[in-house]
């Protein structure tokens, strides 16, 4: 979701020249997990946001090494195939 804010964020406030990152170690942090409640009150000033986001969920998951099969992801869950069940 910081990804979806942040480049929001550049956009907004006329910071495109800025790195992702430095946007983000220059937001304010006046409490312990300051990052949640900042996306909390984006969300809910910009609700598209979290639709924004949702539609990027597949991106970020392909993007290192693409979709993982079924056997894939039981090898890696489990260190081997996993039978059908049921």
């Amino acid at each position: 979701m910081y990804g979806v804010i942040i480049e929001r964020m550049r956009v907004e406030k006329g910071w495109e020249d800025m790195k992702k990152i430095d946007v983000l170690n220059n937001l304010p942090r006046d409490k312990e997990h300051w990052e949640y409640e900042k996306v909390i009150e984006y969300t809910k000033e910009h609700p598209d946001a979290l639709d924004e986001y949702h539609k990027r969920i597949p991106k970020y998951y392909n993007r290192a090494h693409g979709i993982m099969s079924d056997d894939d992801l039981d090898i890696t869950i489990y260190g081997h195939e996993i039978a059908e069940v049921a």
